[in-house]
């Protein structure tokens, strides 16, 4: 896929990804540290109470919306170059539930960009809100929460 120049434009501590439509905190750690999937769900309602950035529209992204970031030509993290992010972390929760094991959730390793899943009550994952269209489930089209 081509994308446009520039992909990312920052907007007061978000990043408007301009080929998706997508917007991201720029801070991808923001809740400081990993949570389970529930609490990624509630710390996500939080913020649209708390109208964060002045918005109540964010969401758990889906597991194409964090796969859209991914740039498999860079490791570590496996995202485009010159990337506008910062604190981003290893891996994180998608609100797509996995259709195999409901148990499970897709989650994104951003080290080297694949997906697979985790066990929702685990907290070993990080929670990166977006806003913005959805992109489609992805995983195989997998039913969200």
């Amino acid at each position: 896929k081509t994308w446009p120049e520039p992909r990312f434009r920052s907007e007061d501590g978000s990043i408007h990804d301009t080929g998706t439509g997508l917007v991201w905190l720029r801070h991808a750690n923001a809740f400081d540290g990993p949570m389970d999937w529930n609490t990624a769900f509630d710390r996500v309602a939080q913020m649209n109470r708390d109208r964060v950035q002045g918005y109540d529209d964010w969401r758990v992204p889906e597991i194409r919306d964090l796969e859209s970031l991914t740039d498999m030509d860079h490791h570590s993290p496996a995202l485009p170059e010159n990337h506008p992010f910062t604190h981003v972390q290893a891996f994180y929760w998608s609100a797509t539930t996995s259709q195999y094991d409901t148990g499970y959730a897709w989650v994104l390793y951003t080290k080297d960009g694949p997906v697979g899943v985790g066990y929702k009550p685990l907290t070993e994952f990080f929670l990166w809100p977006v806003r913005g269209p959805y992109t489609g489930m992805g995983a195989d089209d997998e039913a969200d929460r």
